[in-house]
Formats: C-alpha cells, sequence, structure tokens
C-alpha cells in the first residue's frame, strides 16, 4: 500500500467514527415508556418520571388540575395507590392517527389490579405520554 491509500483509509475509518457518534439512540417503545414513567412515579422519582410527558401534559400536571388534586405528587401517588405498584404489564399498544395507545395493567401490594391507557406522541423525536 503506498501512502495516498493509507491517507484514503483514514479518511474513511474517520467518516465512519463521525457517522457513528452522530447516530441517535433508538426511540424507546412506547410501552416502555408508559413501564418506566410509573416505575419512576412509584419510586417516588417524580421528575424522573415526568421527562415522559408531552408538554400539554406537564403543563397540566403543574397547573391548575394538580392544585385542585392538591399538587403533582398527590396526582402520582393517586395513579401508582400511594406507590403500591407491584408489577406493570404492558397490554398492547394501538397505532393510531397521530399517535400511539398503550394498554396496560398495574398490580398492586393489597392484590387488586387496575387496567388503564394512556396515549402517546411523537415529540422531539421521543414518544410521550399525552393528557
Amino acid at each position: 500500500m503506498n501512502a495516498s491509500s493509507y491517507a484514503r483509509a483514514a479518511t474513511l475509518i474517520l467518516i465512519g467514527f463521525c457517522l457513528i457518534s452522530q447516530a441517535k439512540t433508538p426511540v424507546l417503545p412506547p410501552g416502555e415508556v408508559i413501564r418506566l414513567t410509573f416505575e419512576a412515579a412509584n419510586a417516588g422519582r417524580y421528575e424522573e418520571a415526568e421527562k415522559h410527558l408531552s408538554a400539554v401534559a406537564l403543563k397540566q400536571i403543574h397547573g391548575l388540575v394538580a392544585r385542585l388534586a392538591g399538587g403533582h405528587i398527590k396526582l402520582w401517588d393517586g395513579w401508582t395507590k400511594n406507590r403500591t405498584i407491584t408489577q406493570i404489564e404492558v397490554l398492547k399498544e394501538e397505532t393510531g392517527k397521530g399517535g400511539v395507545t398503550v394498554y396496560y395493567r398495574f398490580h398492586f401490594k393489597d392484590g387488586t389490579s387496575k387496567e388503564d391507557d394512556d396515549s402517546l406522541v411523537l415529540e422531539d423525536g421521543e414518544w410521550k405520554i399525552l393528557p
């Protein structure tokens, strides 16, 4: 190999590293977003849970809705039955116009369970929960 071949090979390697370093982390699936959100809230990590909320949901959870409920922590504690979730089951995901609906079931320490669903939309390249 001559010097120009080495230069070309080095350039190609450098371009490859640049492309790899700029590759975006894959988007979490909507069901995983639901699971992570409520696991964080169930552990009292409310700021972490709120990273998965849409801008509209964040505005509501810190606005009048939360004040009427006694604060945003009261909202989270209500959803998690005072942080007693033992298991979160994602039942199914349905893709619709503009987003995805995730159906899930919570299991609680007292032996009860509750099924619910949330809609999510892509916001800044990530799935976010709508109010």
